[in-house]
């Protein structure tokens, strides 16, 4: 369950092919085509939960995208928000794919 969105359910630790990106305080996910994996986490939300992240997200200037994961062999699309890079310098990518354990290393430097 999310604070700003306490309605919505977690369903499970995901992975998503792409490239994630240090934006400052919060990380950028950019569908392009690469191979590489991006930790995530997904969510079963409602239509009227969908709008409500829709309007903060585009507020940040992200922009709602469908992408295909895998969840227990299964194939599915979901929805993710991707930086509009004319917003962002996607200079810092997180080679590790896993901004949890960014953020904490990031935290660990002197």
């Amino acid at each position: 369950m999310s604070v700003r969105f306490p309605d919505s359910i977690f369903v499970a630790d995901v992975k998503v092919k792409g490239s994630l990106y240090d934006l400052g305080e919060f990380p950028g996910l950019q569908l392009d085509g690469s191979d590489s994996l991006v930790a995530g986490e997904l969510y079963q939300v409602d239509g009227g939960t969908l709008r409500q992240l829709d309007v903060f997200e585009a507020s940040t200037n992200y922009r709602r995208k469908q992408v295909e994961i895998s969840l227990g062999g299964d194939e599915r699309k979901c929805w993710t928000y991707e930086p509009d890079p004319k917003f962002y310098s996607l200079g810092r990518l997180v080679a590790s794919g896993d901004w949890v354990e960014y953020a904490k290393a990031k935290l660990d430097r002197p």
